[in-house]
């Protein structure tokens, strides 16, 4: 029998192999009987076959799994670092804090002197205009 498009369906279809009574996987062939177990077959099948595009899917997950590994022990380095420069800074702040106290006492007992000779000088002087001598 000729189709209007001018070939011969039955012949066509005849040529076809056919696979009748098997399922089987669209990327690389594989055949399983087409029964009961079909299903669990084909999916237990397509977590491990190698042309099936869930495994560029895998791939890429992976190399993702491991880039955040990656910045997540980056980031757990770096938080280590800002810790101990933390504390470094809070030891040199103590530090600062306790220079700065020593240079204003020492200060304070610079100027306490030179006011206490300034007021014996000044005292001497007033008495000496006055005078009433050194006493």
């Amino acid at each position: 029998m000729k189709e209007p498009l001018g070939f011969d369906v039955a012949s066509q279809m005849n040529s076809m192999n056919v696979k009748t009574g098997k399922t089987y996987c669209a990327y690389c062939g594989a055949e399983y009987p087409l029964d009961d177990d079909a299903a669990t077959l084909v999916s237990e099948h397509i977590k491990t076959c190698e042309k099936h595009p869930m495994r560029a899917v895998e791939a890429r997950a992976a190399e993702l799994q491991a880039a955040l590994t990656a910045a997540i022990n980056m980031n757990i380095e770096k938080n280590a670092e800002v810790a101990r420069l933390t504390a470094e800074l809070a030891a040199a702040n103590e530090d600062a804090e306790r220079l700065d106290k020593l240079v204003m006492d020492a200060v304070c007992r610079q100027t306490s002197e030179i006011d206490t000779n300034a007021g014996l000088d000044a005292h001497r002087a007033h008495r000496a205009r006055v005078g009433g001598g050194n006493k």
